[in-house]
């Protein structure tokens, strides 16, 4: 599972993925979850344009503590951001989710593109190679 958000706080608190991660880690799934850097003049901007000075900041702080009960587990990998985010991705072994970032709205208010990985379809390898290029960038959390 690749995650690449700012902050993404829904996934625990409307999925209770934690305990999930936990369970697939086990079984040797491989996560890569990617949060904003709360500190970053990005986020910060951000949150203004989506009229919630302040509230982006304090959601991925949350984020960041929820993830603390699994970073450094065997298969999960958590790191941090500072890029201009202009589309959230949620890949699940052959199902990919990007959420586009409309200037002004929440992402949750956003269009979400549901693609499936096809032997010749390049959409999935052009929103991939995004989120392998801010993996490349960000840094590893040790005690998220």
């Amino acid at each position: 599972m690749d995650v690449l958000v700012f902050s993404g706080a829904f996934l625990v608190e409307q999925y209770d993925l934690i305990p999930l991660i936990r369970k697939k880690a086990e079984e040797g799934v491989v996560f890569r979850i990617l949060v904003g850097d709360e500190t970053s003049e990005t986020v910060k901007q951000r949150a203004i344009d989506e009229g919630t000075p302040g509230g982006l900041e304090g959601r991925i702080q949350l984020m960041r503590r929820y993830l603390a009960d699994i970073v450094g587990l065997p298969g999960v990998e958590v790191r941090t951001h500072s890029t201009i985010l202009y589309n959230s991705i949620y890949r699940f072994d052959d199902e990919l989710l990007a959420n586009g970032h409309a200037h002004g709205a929440l992402a949750g208010q956003s269009p979400v593109l549901h693609l499936r990985r096809t032997p010749d379809g390049q959409m999935w390898g052009h929103y991939m190679n995004s989120f392998e290029l801010v993996w490349k960038n960000a840094n590893p959390e040790t005690d998220a």
